[in-house]
């Protein structure tokens, strides 16, 4: 089971980015990271207070990044955006990736993503951290397409 030598705490996390979500919460998290053989280190700096910060994650390859994603972003207890296809937001999963940071996005309607991440960073004048696969997609790629990535980065500056 889960312990301090596995070094997953709300301690890498700043008070003004931590969800305070339940302790329980939290062991469930620590636990699924450590029992699949993971880690979390590192950390968020602390001098973050009313910044944004962007967190590319990839390769983004397989449903299972979903599922250590999670357990990590629960078990640091981490306030954390991230966007994803608006039907995975069904039923009884929508509740559960919304309570947990997650902003359903429709891909035919592209504009939307950056309005939606762009209101989520003025509701928080603490700061945001906003999670972004690359390719929006689990499949294996070479190379990122950085163009419009980058784009989406500067249009989150601006605002």
């Amino acid at each position: 089971m889960y312990n301090s030598r596995t070094k997953i705490s709300s301690d890498q996390i700043p008070e003004h980015f931590r969800a305070n979500r339940p302790k329980w919460l939290q062991f469930i998290g620590r636990n699924i990271i450590y029992l699949l053989g993971w880690k979390v280190t590192g950390g968020v700096p602390k001098d973050t207070l009313g910044k944004n910060i962007v967190a590319i994650f990839a390769p983004h390859t397989s449903n299972w990044d979903g599922i250590l994603g999670f357990a990590a972003i629960v078990g640091v207890d981490a306030k954390i955006t991230f966007i994803g296809k608006h039907t995975v937001f069904r039923y009884g999963l929508g509740k559960l990736l919304k309570y947990l940071g997650g902003i359903p996005v429709d891909r035919s309607k592209p504009g939307d993503i950056i309005n939606k991440l762009v209101d989520s960073t003025r509701k928080n004048k603490l700061g945001s951290i906003i999670a972004i696969a690359p390719e929006g997609t689990r499949w294996k790629v070479n190379k990122f397409k950085t163009t419009v990535k980058k784009r989406r980065i500067q249009t989150l500056r601006k605002h």
